[in-house]
């Protein structure tokens, strides 16, 4: 049996030097930890956000690394450390849209612009930055569930905006777990308690609700009031973070 002697800023994958069952034992054991489909780190390094970045990049094809920029659902995974993305989400203009069906995790490619004040580095490895991250999510990209825009599920399903804020939430309920399968309003639920916790300390939301417009506008004139609508909703994102918001069922 194998004694880890973790190297530091290393990540295990099955094969050399451990097979996936001594990795499962060094993790039973705590020397190891789970980072992202079948990649382990040492337990001390495995909540780090450079190390959730770097474990995405090795399930990424070889060719594709260099120019991939992690987004959406992946992108927040790295910031906020939950939740784990059932898909690695990555923008990258000039590769090809198919998944590495040979790993544990697929990744998808999402073809749209990316200013490069947009991203950033964690551990060598480009993401979004916060506020673009909640972006997409908000419109969809790179997310699971529904493509539409957080404010289109609302007003499709006529949701009230207060219906929005005051959202139950039972004692051990993670709110921003996707559940596959589930209906939008638990999509949106989902998308919206990331958000709201990717924008904690942003005040320019008149700002963000307005890149969001100008990138899925349907005609050169826009849609008269929906830079107010998005931001209002991007402010509940925030605000029903606050305990005084919430209440149980």
């Amino acid at each position: 049996m194998h004694t880890a002697q973790a190297v530091r800023g290393r990540l295990y994958r099955p094969g050399s030097p451990f097979t996936a069952a001594e990795l499962q034992s060094l993790a039973s054991e705590g020397a190891l930890r789970p980072v992202l489909g079948d990649v382990f780190a040492p337990a001390a390094e495995s909540g780090t956000r450079g190390t959730r970045a770097r474990a995405a990049r090795a399930l990424l094809g070889a060719q594709i690394r260099s120019a991939a920029v992690l987004c959406g659902e992946t992108a927040a995974w790295v910031h906020l450390g939950r939740p784990a993305p059932q898909r690695i989400h990555i923008i990258a203009p000039d590769a090809t849209p198919r998944p590495n069906l040979r790993e544990p995790v697929l990744w998808q490619v999402h073809k749209v612009p990316l200013n490069p004040l947009e991203q950033m580095q964690a551990a060598g490895m480009a993401l979004t930055t916060p506020e673009r991250t909640a972006e997409d999510i908000f419109l969809g990209v790179g997310t699971m569930g529904t493509r539409r825009p957080a404010d289109r599920l609302v007003d499709a399903h006529g949701w009230l905006r207060e219906d929005l804020l005051f959202w139950p939430s039972r004692a051990g309920e993670e709110d921003d777990v996707f559940v596959p399968g589930e209906d939008e309003q638990r999509v949106l639920h989902h998308r919206l308690c990331l958000i709201g916790r990717l924008l904690e300390g942003v005040e320019d939301l008149e700002g963000m609700a307005a890149r969001m417009v100008e990138r899925t506008k349907r005609s050169e004139h826009g849609e008269k009031g929906r830079v107010g609508r998005i931001a209002e909703l991007l402010d509940q994102c925030i605000s029903r973070r606050l305990p005084t918001v919430r209440y149980t069922s």
